[in-house]
């Protein structure tokens, strides 16, 4: 399975800097129709413990959970940096989500 952005990037030790530089004060194109996709998707696994915001350290509410359409992966809290920080995901993963009827 395909992950809708650089996971390791994301999660590894320049996390912030990663997503510093996917970001934008500024709403998308499409936005709305790509969060309806990953808010839809269905809950692989169920971590013990809990999502903090990369830039504040502040816990994220909700659980944190993996997710999966069958051909892509992503985590909860992805939801939350694409709604509160207007999050870009792949060119590749995008496209395949206009692609798709919601």
């Amino acid at each position: 399975m395909k992950d809708v952005c650089d996971i390791e990037q994301l999660y590894g030790d320049n996390g912030k800097r990663y997503l510093e530089s996917v970001i934008s004060e500024n709403e998308y194109l499409n936005k709305d129709k790509i969060l309806q996709y990953l808010k839809k998707g269905k809950t692989v696994a169920v971590a013990a413990g809990f999502a903090r915001n990369i830039f504040t350290g502040q816990r994220i509410k909700g659980e944190l959970v993996a997710m999966s359409d069958g051909v892509y992966n992503w985590r909860s809290d992805i939801i939350y940096y694409v709604e509160r920080y207007n999050m870009r995901l792949s060119d590749e993963f995008e496209e395949y989500v206009l692609k798709e009827p919601i």
